[in-house]
């Protein structure tokens, strides 16, 4: 009986900790998307309200797309080689939902006017 009791709890305790993992990863993905992509969006927008150089809207968009790639990348893999593929499509799609949503904002061209005056 106490092998079928700690079987359990191991099983227990490795799903509660599987998920503990994936969450912490979903949350350090988007923090340092949501930074990248801010910082990126900063450094290619125009000042003082003026209309932004379309050569540094190219790049900015460009960044921004590949940090979307990149933040895409260990989650698909995660989802390809897992046995249970279903928590890491879940949890992964909250995670470079942060990604996703700032580059469709960075498509328009009034996310690139910037309002920083000296």
């Amino acid at each position: 009986m106490t092998t079928t009791t700690s079987d359990g709890h191991r099983q227990t305790t490795r799903i509660v900790g599987t998920w503990i993992g994936l969450v912490l990863a979903a949350i350090v993905t988007a923090t340092a998307v949501c930074v990248v992509d801010w910082l990126v969006m900063w450094g290619q927008s125009s000042t003082c309200y003026e209309a932004p150089d379309p050569r540094d809207v190219r790049i900015g968009r460009a960044w921004l797309g590949g940090l979307l790639l990149v933040s895409l990348a260990p989650w698909s893999l995660g989802a390809v080689t897992a046995r249970r593929r279903l928590p890491v499509v879940v949890v992964g799609s909250f995670a470079v939902l942060p990604g996703l949503l700032l580059f469709l904002h960075g498509l328009t061209d009034g996310a690139w006017v910037g309002s920083f005056c000296f």
